[in-house]
């Protein structure tokens, strides 16, 4: 804490000096490139532009992933041992297999629901990227990027 007043006391005593700083070229072009990059993919998430299927394959990703969470929270002695730090790896309940730790049926549907909902957050975020991708520049609002143009190469 105290280097932070330190730099914030000898950033204010030249204050005049620090304004007069021209930025970097080369931050100030990845800056832009990251705050379209950011328009882009909050233009392709808008609900109201998502596919049917992609609404589809999100609202079950978000329902899996719930179940699986009340199942985990309120379930838990359902589906998984009671396991601690001392509790010896070769005797009940694991016998020597971690995944002992896992109970039936019960716990392993938990998780299947669960490897399922991140799969189908995956599909989701992949098509987010690549539509973002495709996107042309003309979605994104003036306020979305910086004011001042990057000369393209």
């Amino acid at each position: 804490i105290g280097a932070a007043i330190a730099i914030e006391n000898k950033v204010s005593s030249h204050r005049e000096e620090v304004a007069q700083l021209r930025d970097d070229a080369d931050v100030k072009k990845f800056d832009d490139l990251q705050a379209e990059s950011l328009a882009r993919t909050r233009a392709a998430m808008a609900w109201a532009g998502l596919p049917l299927w992609v609404r589809a394959v999100l609202l079950a990703a978000w329902l899996l992933m719930y179940i699986s969470f009340i199942a985990f929270a309120q379930f838990s002695d359902v589906c998984f041992e009671d396991v601690g730090v001392t509790t010896v790896y070769d005797e009940e309940p694991l016998n020597g297999n971690v995944l002992n730790v896992v109970k039936g049926m019960v716990g392993w549907g938990a998780l299947a629901v669960h490897g399922v909902s991140l799969v189908l957050w995956q599909i989701y975020r992949m098509w987010v990227k690549n539509k973002a991708k495709s996107l042309p520049a003309t979605v994104l609002a003036p306020a979305d990027v910086s004011a001042e143009p990057t000369p393209a190469p």
